[in-house]
């Protein structure tokens, strides 16, 4: 198994937060995004690498504080590992 991307987590309320967005339809409409795809984010669903860019780009963040590496689960493997170095 391979690793997946995710949004880092609590990402999207952070920013609801920090800029003041008065619905999830402003900040899917300033990402370029669907309000759907903004709530499917919000349930875990892997974003898509344009996605990711997007929220980066228009939020002026670095690709490292919008998304991370989750690693695959398994044999001897734990869930919670970090894959950020240290």
């Amino acid at each position: 198994m391979s690793a997946s991307i995710k949004l880092r987590p609590g990402l999207l309320d952070r920013l609801r937060r920090r800029f003041g967005f008065p619905s999830d339809e402003a900040l899917a409409s300033i990402i370029g995004v669907d309000a759907s795809t903004l709530a499917d984010l919000d349930r875990g669903e892997a974003p898509s690498v344009r996605i990711i860019a997007l929220l980066a780009d228009v939020l002026g963040l670095p690709l490292s504080e919008v998304a991370c590496l989750e690693p695959p689960a398994g044999p001897g493997l734990s869930s919670s590992m970090s894959m950020d170095p240290q």
